[in-house]
């Protein structure tokens, strides 16, 4: 399993972005006015600034001199409710791009409420601040309340602007997020449709919010394993966001990112290492070691690193996500649990199943309290601890945690998803080694082989498994002929 990085564009009604210093102290009630006071200028303003200044300088003209740029805090925003709370708004979601939740609402909270007053609370702008809050709470792994308010701001602008508007096309983008991160794949698929027809239609595909749906799209089709269907998406993708960003922006190197989940899943281990490298590089230029892009990009390169049998480099990727995940979004976020989900898979493949099968409890004490029942976090999880306990000769102990992922699997991918199979192809094992149901084992093993090799190819190290599981049980069968 991978993590999907979101990197949201602004909702349509929004024009502006801020860009602040975060390495204030942000824990006093003051915290507005010291990010007034540290608010940075994009370097083009500066450079325009700095030339109308120089300008007045030379024609002898009255007002500002000289390179001092204007004063934020000296704008008198308070005569301008409806400015400061768009401000209010666009630097809450700076906050959240940095992965400072609290502060993120903070902002977001102080502009919606401000909005409400002026505007009430139907009304496109009130509605975009509860989508800015929307995402906050997903991001902090409130998925729950995070639905609540999307469909909440979905409603406003319904009524409002109509089902066809921009507006609605955002809050569709986010909820497909959402619906996503909660694992409800169909109703994923269905929100990111609506809203690319609808961009499609009003400004012919032409907005950042496209690439973002094409990126969820891709995503479910990933997580179905047509992997043909989501590779064909990201070259287009591509294609758009270089357009659009660049090479060297971290939404790009986000999507590149996301693309090399896919190359992972189809085998291509080297492609996505090259990917995950130079997504990570631009990414640690573009902002501080805590942001979560980088976070989670770091987490699923040291997961890739396991495969290739780089165990010293995964630990350090792994532990470093791990402790930073904690940091950032908290000891009770799912992604906490995802990285000891990755921890308990380096402790599988160095045969430390004892630890395998504690971390993998720890994560699903996460993912439980967060997530749905028949989340793919939760059925990986009871997946690997059922092969923890193969491996450790515990077969008894493992039968329930594949059972319940095989079933989770069943419902989430179908019966000819690889992880379905490799769930049902371990719990066959654990039925070979008590001796029990001997009949059912052969077939269940043919038809996971058969899947896992359609997927991943016959020389995947987890079909060779199989195989070998395959040939171990039509012996004993000839045997006891």
């Amino acid at each position: 399993m991978s993590i999907l990085i979101v990197e949201d564009p602004e909702q349509p009604t929004e024009g502006l972005r801020s860009s602040i210093d975060p390495g204030s102290d942000t824990s006093s009630s003051s915290i507005q006015s010291r990010v007034f006071a540290k608010l940075q200028l994009p370097h083009v303003v500066m450079t325009r600034l700095t030339r109308l200044h120089a300008e007045r300088e030379s024609s002898g003209r009255k007002g500002n001199t000289g390179p001092k740029l204007p004063d934020i805090t000296k704008l008198h925003l308070d005569n301008s409710p409806e400015l400061l709370a768009t401000l209010l708004n666009a630097i809450g979601l700076t906050y959240l791009t940095n992965g400072h939740f609290d502060e993120a609402a903070c902002f977001i909270e102080q502009g919606l409420e401000i909005r409400l007053r002026i505007f009430g609370p139907e009304h496109p702008q009130t509605a975009a601040s509860i989508n800015s809050l929307a995402r906050v709470h997903r991001d902090a792994g409130r998925l729950d309340r995070a639905l609540d308010k999307i469909k909440e701001a979905l409603s406003i602008d319904s009524r409002v602007s109509g089902g066809e508007s921009l507006a609605v096309a955002g809050d569709l983008s986010v909820l497909a997020s959402i619906e996503f991160l909660r694992g409800a794949l169909t109703e994923a698929e269905h929100a990111a449709r609506s809203a690319l027809k609808i961009f499609e239609d009003k400004v012919h595909g032409s907005d950042p919010w496209v690439p973002y749906i094409l990126d969820i799209i891709a995503r479910v089709h990933q997580w179905r394993s047509d992997y043909a269907k989501a590779s064909e998406l990201y070259q287009r993708i591509k294609e758009i966001d270089a357009k659009l960003y660049g090479p060297n922006h971290p939404t790009y190197a986000v999507r590149l990112h996301n693309y090399g989940t896919v190359l992972e899943a189809r085998g291509d281990l080297k492609g996505a290492k090259d990917k995950y490298d130079e997504a990570i590089e631009v990414l640690t230029k573009c902002g501080e070691e805590s942001q979560p892009a980088l976070i989670d990009a770091k987490a699923n390169r040291g997961a890739l690193l396991i495969t290739l049998k780089k165990f010293d480099a995964a630990h350090r990727d792994l532990d470093e996500a791990w402790k930073l995940n904690q940091k950032v979004r908290g000891p009770e976020h799912p992604l906490v649990g995802y990285s000891l989900l990755n921890l308990a898979q380096l402790a599988f493949e160095k045969n430390e199943f004892g630890d395998c099968v504690d971390k993998t409890d720890a994560s699903l004490v996460i993912f439980r309290a967060r997530l749905p029942e028949h989340h793919a976090y939760i059925a990986a999880a009871r997946t690997l601890k059922g092969r923890a306990l193969v491996q450790a000769q515990q077969p008894a102990e493992a039968e329930v945690p594949l059972e319940e992922a095989s079933a989770s699997w069943r419902i989430e991918f179908g019966e000819r998803s690889p992880e379905y199979a490799i769930a049902q192809a371990t719990l066959a094992r654990a039925w070979y080694l008590q001796g029990k149901r001997l009949n059912e084992i052969a077939p269940i093993l043919r038809a996971s082989l058969a899947a896992v090799a359609a997927v991943r190819g016959e020389d995947d190290r987890t079909a060779q498994l199989i195989a070998q599981w395959l040939k171990d049980a039509s012996a004993n069968k000839t045997s006891s002929c």
